[in-house]
Parts: structure tokens; sequence; C-alpha cells
């Protein structure tokens, strides 16, 4: 093999340096791009988050008024009750005004206890048998709604007086609740 000229030398060299100069680059300068585009890429998902953030915090107001209506029409549909004994007194005192209202005597009432499913009560009232209708119709326009579950008619007095139009009504009726 021949020797290399100084021209040549110094080209070898100058390439060698070259590549020298360009692995340093590559070993130094690529971990400091990617940490940029990494940083870049965690700044665009931030920014996407952040712009989550603000729709949800926008949306707050209408949701907080969606969840208060839906509150509202939940209070008209169920009544509200801490506990079901609860719940039974207040059905009781409501089918009692009820019968109060349509002019009848109340002779007993009762929330009927351990049901878990709703409020239960059973009201004994005496009252004319014309006022029976109006009973059950006040019965049926109360809100929170207040189903029937049985209802017993007695009218013994008629048996022995034809003039007597006194009835004896017992009324069981139930009514969902929430707790509060």
């Amino acid at each position: 093999m021949r020797q290399m000229s100084t021209r040549e030398r110094r080209l070898v060299a100058v390439l060698i340096l070259v590549v020298a100069v360009a692995g340093v680059l590559a070993l130094l300068v690529t971990p400091i791009i990617e940490g940029f585009s990494s940083r870049d890429r965690q700044r665009q998902m931030l920014a996407q988050v952040f712009h989550a953030n603000e729709r949800r915090i926008a949306a707050v107001g209408v949701l907080q008024h969606e969840a208060e209506a839906q509150q509202t029409e939940m209070r008209r549909r169920f009544m509200v009750a801490p506990d079901a004994d609860e719940a039974n007194e207040m059905l009781r005192a409501r089918i009692e005004a009820a019968v109060i209202a349509t002019g009848g005597d109340v002779k007993a009432s009762e929330g009927i206890p351990g049901e878990t499913d709703g409020a239960h009560a059973a009201v004994d009232a005496r009252m004319p048998h014309g006022q029976l209708p109006r009973l059950l119709e006040l019965v049926n326009q109360m809100r929170p709604a207040v189903a029937v579950d049985a209802m017993t008619i007695i009218a013994d007095e008629a048996l022995g007086n034809a003039k007597s139009d006194v009835i004896d009504v017992r009324l069981e009726a139930s009514a969902p609740f929430l707790n509060p």
C-alpha cells in the first residue's frame, strides 16, 4: 500500500473529525430534541385536559339546575322521610286529614311497621256513605301519589236501621318515600 499524501491525510482527518462531531452531536442533541418533543406532547395533552375541564366547569351551572329540577320532581313523586317509620306516620296523618276533611270521624289509625318498600298506613273511620267517594277522590289527588292497597266497608247499622247511612271504613294505603 502506498503512503497517503498530505492532502489525503488532511481529507481523512477532516472526515474522521466530521464523523466524530456528528456522533457527539447525535449522542447529545438527540435526547435534547426528544425532551423538547415529549414536553410538547405533555403540553398538548395538558391543554386538552384544561379545555375539557373548562367545559365541565362551564356546564356545572346547567348540571346543578338539572339536578335541582330532578330533586323537585322526586319530591313531587315521593314522600321525603328519614326512615320508614317516619314515612308511615306521615302517610297516616295525611289519610287522617283526608277523612276529617270529608266529615268523617277517625276511630283508629296506624302506620304499618316493618315494610321497607314504601310507607304503609291504615285508618279506621266512620262516615256517611255519601262521603266515601269524596274521601277516595281526596286520596287520589294526594301528591305524592298514594295507592289504596285495601278498603273494607262495613254497614252494620244499615241492617238494623234502614235510615242510617253511616258506614265504617278501613282504608289501607301505601306511598313511595325517599331518604333526604
